[in-house]
């Protein structure tokens, strides 16, 4: 429309040729001012509709993806908080137990303190290469032994680099006894993908062809 607009205004058209255009732009143009469609020879080129469908459809699948990690930071934070509750400063059993909260108190700030720093250590070790799965392992440590940990991996370089290093491999030999395990036996049955039925023996010419390209190995053995 816009460069309908532009065209109309040109200073070349004279009053009958603009006139002309003006009354003929209907035949190919419609304008469906009720629903808010435009269609150009039959072919919709707006539709107001679609166009707000469309844009709730990614607003609502951001809102679902920042729920999700909210809900994550959410669950980690309370795992930290409730990692050491009221019962540690509870002694004795049933009636003849006591309670000290000087004994919480005092656990509690010893627990603050050696996890102070616990975010940008993390982000340090994944600065530095470490994965997801590192990460994990750290924060079900809690918030002080996984800090412990944390600054124990940043303290020796050459020892995290030869640690993850030592975790990748742990990680490709159980990709290859996976794949092993995929493919022990009969190599002749058939498998059905999505409703083709594929046969094992070319499952493990693919994993071949795919360790030629890559020069990683998958399958043990020949």
């Amino acid at each position: 429309l816009t460069g309908l607009r532009e065209a109309l205004a040109d200073p070349r058209l004279i009053l009958e040729m603009r006139d002309a255009i003006k009354k003929n732009i209907g035949k190919y143009i419609q304008v469906d001012f009720l629903s808010n469609i435009i269609t150009a020879n039959g072919v919709e080129i707006y539709n107001k509709p679609a166009i707000e469908d469309a844009v709730k459809s990614v607003a609502d699948a951001i809102k679902s993806a920042l729920d999700a990690k909210i809900a994550g930071i959410k669950s980690t934070a309370e795992k930290f908080r409730d990692a050491f509750g009221l019962a540690f400063g509870v002694f004795g059993k049933d009636e003849q137990s006591v309670f000290s909260v000087e004994v919480v108190i005092g656990k509690l700030k010893r627990i603050l303190a050696a996890s102070k720093g616990f975010a940008d250590n993390i982000k340090k070790l994944r600065d530095a290469g470490a994965d997801q799965s590192v990460i994990s392992q750290l924060i079900a440590l809690g918030p002080a032994s996984g800090n412990i940990a944390a600054k124990g991996l940043l303290a020796s370089p050459s020892g995290l680099k030869q640690y993850l290093g030592l975790n990748s491999q742990l990680y490709a030999t159980g990709a290859q006894v996976g794949a092993q395990q995929a493919v022990t036996g009969d190599a002749t049955y058939e498998i059905n993908l999505n409703g083709t039925s594929v046969k094992a023996s070319d499952i493990i010419r693919e994993i071949r062809l795919l360790e030629k390209k890559t020069g990683r190995k998958y399958l043990l053995g020949n």
